[in-house]
């Protein structure tokens, strides 16, 4: 009777364990990684994997980081040209972004 309890709740758990999991293939292909993004640092690369940022974006993204100085907020990458509020909605739970000092001129 004890090995038909313990066979009765491997397979139990089993199915409880497996219908927690994603199968694979499942994940749109533009699924993010469980990771968050330092906007202020990224490469475009690590840029072009957040959802709905492509290369041309990206490369925006950098540009303009580059011209006019790291982000204060998630909010301030709005100042990017194409990026919008919903943009900045769907990417936020992906990238954080820490106050980094402007380097000064010499």
């Amino acid at each position: 009777m004890l090995v038909i309890g313990v066979l009765f709740a491997a397979i139990v758990g089993t199915a409880v364990l497996r219908a927690g999991r994603v199968p694979v293939g499942s994940r749109p292909a533009t699924a993010v990684p469980d990771m968050r993004i330092e906007v202020n640092t990224a490469t475009e690369v690590q840029l072009n994997a957040l959802p709905g940022i492509g290369p041309a974006l990206a490369a925006r993204i950098a540009a303009d980081r580059a011209t006019r100085g790291p982000f204060q907020s998630i909010d301030d990458i709005a100042r990017v040209h194409g990026i919008g509020p919903k943009l900045i909605e769907r990417i936020g739970p992906h990238v954080v972004c820490s106050r980094v000092a402007r380097p000064t001129e010499r």
